[in-house]
C-alpha cells in the first residue's frame, strides 16, 4: 500500500509538470493571435478548449492576463460540472460534446451558448486524440470549430514511420487507445488545404525516448540544477522526434 501511494504522488507530480508545459505553450500561441488581432488582453477573441477537463486552461489564461471568451468542451459531464463550479458564473461557457461525433450542418450549435463562442480564433486540443478510437473524425471537428483563419492547436503523443515511441499495450493504464503517425497526420491536414503554423516535438509523458547521458552546455548544467524537471524542458526544446507532438495549423477556407 505504501508503494502504491508513493507511485500515485510521483505520477501526479509528473502530470502536473506536463500540464504546465503544455498549457504554457498554448498560452504562447494565444498571445500570438492577440498580437495579430491587436488585442493586448484577448478581449473580443474566442478560445475553444476541446477536452477541457476541469477548465485549467482558463486559469492559465487569467494568470497571464488574457481574457478571451472561453468555451470548454468535453464528453464527460462530471468534468464540465467541476469546471463550471470552479469558474465564476458568466466568465466562461461549457458544453457537452463528443469530438468523434459526425454533426450535420456547417456550424456547431450548442444549446445556451451564444454564436460568438462557437467559432474559435484559437481551438486547443491537448492530450485528447490518443484517447479516441477515431482521432481523424475529431480533427475534422477541430477545424470546424475554428473560424476561417483561426488556429488549431494539438498536443498528442505520436510515433513516426521509422520508430515506435509508444506501445498501446503498455499505455492502456493511461487510457491510450491509439497513437497517430506524425507523417500521416501532417499529410492528412495538408490534403485538406490547411496551412502549418508550427510543428515541433512536444513532451510526451510515456515516450521511450531517452535523454543522452552526455549533453553539451548549457544543457548539462541545467540537468544538474533542475533534476526531474529538466526532462520536459529538454524534450519541448529539442528538434528531433521524441514521441511528443506539438502541432499548430491555420484553418484555410470558408
Amino acid at each position: 500500500m505504501r508503494a502504491a501511494k508513493c507511485q500515485t504522488r510521483a505520477i501526479s507530480w509528473i502530470d502536473e509538470t506536463f500540464t504546465m508545459c503544455q498549457r504554457g505553450r498554448a498560452i504562447s500561441i494565444i498571445r500570438d493571435v492577440c498580437d495579430e488581432k491587436e488585442s493586448s488582453d484577448g478581449r473580443g477573441l474566442t478560445v475553444v478548449d476541446a477536452g477541457c477537463y476541469d477548465g485549467r486552461l482558463y486559469w492559465y489564461m487569467e494568470q497571464n492576463h488574457l481574457f478571451p471568451r472561453y468555451l470548454g468542451l468535453d464528453v464527460r459531464r462530471d468534468y464540465l460540472e467541476t469546471a463550471a463550479a470552479k469558474i465564476p458564473s458568466g466568465r466562461a461557457r461549457f458544453a457537452e460534446f463528443n469530438l468523434e461525433a459526425r454533426v450535420p450542418g456547417v456550424r456547431f450549435i450548442f444549446p445556451g451558448v451564444p454564436d460568438e463562442y462557437c467559432e474559435g480564433d484559437v481551438v486547443v486540443c491537448l492530450e485528447v486524440l490518443e484517447h479516441l478510437t477515431d482521432p481523424y473524425a475529431a480533427l475534422r471537428n477541430l477545424f470546424r470549430l475554428a473560424r476561417p483563419g483561426g488556429l488549431v492547436v494539438v498536443g498528442t503523443p505520436v510515433n513516426i514511420r521509422e520508430r515506435t515511441f509508444h506501445d498501446v499495450e503498455k499505455e492502456q493504464n493511461l487510457g491510450h487507445v491509439n497513437f497517430l503517425v506524425h507523417e500521416d497526420l501532417l499529410k492528412w491536414v495538408e490534403v485538406r488545404g490547411h496551412s502549418v503554423y508550427e510543428v515541433t516535438p512536444g513532451w510526451s509523458l510515456k515516450s521511450s525516448y531517452r535523454i543522452p547521458l552526455r549533453l553539451e552546455e548549457p544543457w548539462d548544467t541545467m540537468r544538474k540544477r533542475l533534476g526531474p524537471a529538466f526532462r520536459p524542458i529538454y524534450l519541448a526544446c529539442m528538434d528531433e522526434p521524441n514521441g511528443g507532438g506539438w502541432y499548430v495549423w491555420r484553418r484555410v477556407g470558408e
